[in-house]
């Protein structure tokens, strides 16, 4: 078996190993590993290959991005929507192949940036397509047909599609945000179907939040069971949908204000058997917007930004308090999940690990 020290790496993000336990297990494998790359079972090693440094990828999609609107806008000015489509189109299929071509020669470590950026262009190239043949008319209307018939459904489908194979085909974690955003502005697209032709911002609230719990469960069927952490952008995106719709609801009584304290107290409660911090982050802002509006509606306008000044000491000091003890707070509530609960909880986490134990 080969075993790099980005096994190791990735190891300790999923919790499996501590950073002790892994440059320890390093350490062993170094010894036994002889000069000539082979271990002492006969076996080839993989060689050490640093990580990228962050600033490479940051500084390559800054430069595709400001090139890719350079030559898109100057298409558009010169050929309107079918140069765009053209346009676009070229440069996806060109960044597609050199992502490619560096993909495979690096072993998967680079050309994350022009793939990614060769599926974003795809719902520019399509919808440069559609509105090229003259297919601008919004859908109005609240059945399926009116929707499918939309000029913004073949985009959404495209992007969708495009996203999922370039997932499936490169493993690029980033991808997974690009396919949890292209269901939300579906989903969104789709209202009139729920709510009736012209849905209120309520409704459109709530849908998003529908729509975050299903990314959110589609993050934990698939959290630490793949090799990247595909689960890190959809619950990213998962959180952002379900805590905002939540959060930008207009609320019409205190009752409802505190439903949603209470669910986002619950996101806190799942960072802690998931052993993910977005969820801590977004529970914690979440509390705080609620208790603000219920401020808000309380107390009178000398008051409110004393309220104010406290709730936001108040998220900085438990911020802190979770930073310094989280790891006690997991195995504490590892231990006060039942045991049928454990079994759903992704591999690696503490409540996972005491589930193991427990069939074992």
């Amino acid at each position: 078996m080969r075993i790099s020290q980005e096994t190791l790496r990735d190891a300790v993000s999923r919790g499996v190993l501590t950073e002790q336990e892994a440059e320890a297990l390093w350490d062993h494998l170094e010894v036994e590993q002889l000069p000539a790359g082979i271990s002492s079972t006969g076996a080839p090693v993989e060689p050490l290959r640093p990580a990228v440094p962050l600033w490479q990828p940051v500084t390559a999609a800054l430069l595709v991005a400001v090139v890719s609107s350079f030559a898109l806008l100057s298409a558009f000015d010169r050929f309107g929507f079918a140069g765009l489509a053209v346009t676009a189109a070229a440069l996806a299929g060109g960044l597609l192949a050199a992502g490619r071509h560096r993909h495979v020669k690096s072993g998967g470590r680079l050309g994350h940036v022009f793939i990614t950026t060769s599926v974003l262009l795809v719902p520019v190239a399509v919808h440069g397509l559609v509105r090229s043949i003259g297919y601008t008319a919004p859908w109005v209307g609240s059945a399926i047909t009116d929707w499918l018939a939309g000029p913004w459904f073949p985009v959404q489908t495209a992007t969708l599609a495009a996203a999922v194979l370039a997932t499936r085909a490169f493993r690029i974690p980033f991808l997974s945000a690009v396919v949890a955003g292209a269901v939300w502005f579906a989903a969104q697209d789709a209202a009139p179907i729920l709510f009736g032709d012209d849905p209120v911002w309520a409704q459109r609230a709530l849908l998003s939040s529908l729509t975050g719990l299903v990314i959110l469960a589609t993050g934990l069927a698939v959290d630490r069971r793949t090799r990247e952490d595909h689960a890190f952008w959809l619950d990213l995106c998962g959180l952002l949908a379900f805590s905002a719709g939540l959060t930008t609801m207009h609320s019409e009584s205190d009752t409802s204000i505190l439903l949603v304290a209470f669910l986002h107290v619950g996101l806190v409660a799942a960072s802690l058997l998931l052993e993910r911090r977005s969820f801590a982050v977004a529970g914690a802002l979440g509390l705080a917007a609620a208790a603000g509006h219920l401020a808000d509606d309380l107390l009178d306008a000398k008051a409110l930004s004393f309220a104010l000044t406290t709730i936001a000491l108040a998220v900085i000091g438990l911020g802190l308090l979770y930073h310094l003890h989280h790891e006690r707070l997991e195995r504490w509530a590892a231990a006060l999940v039942p045991a049928p609960l454990r079994r759903l909880l992704p591999p690696g986490t503490r409540a996972g690990l005491r589930a193991g134990a427990i069939e074992s």
